[in-house]
């Protein structure tokens, strides 16, 4: 991503900090994707996606048992820190 818009004031003098907002701004907004994730059920239902893909894409290949085991969504995942 990139800033659209940045102004310094008319003289272009103030301070640059516009990739420090950039960066703030992305973290916050990382984190409450990651919340609505969690609360929705959205981790979970993408590892029951996954499993569905990789077995029937394995399947295809004529193997008849397939186990595949996602990573399990961690509290730590879903922490909003």
């Amino acid at each position: 991503s990139s800033v659209y818009d940045y102004n310094r004031g008319p003289l272009g003098l103030g301070p640059d900090v516009a990739p420090n907002l950039q960066k703030l701004a992305q973290e916050e907004a990382l984190k409450k994707i990651r919340l609505a994730a969690c609360t929705d059920g959205i981790l979970e239902k993408a590892n029951d996606r996954a499993k569905l893909a990789v077995s029937s894409l394995i399947r295809i290949s004529g193997i008849k048992e397939v186990i595949v085991e996602p990573q399990p969504v961690t509290p730590q995942q879903c922490a909003a820190s």
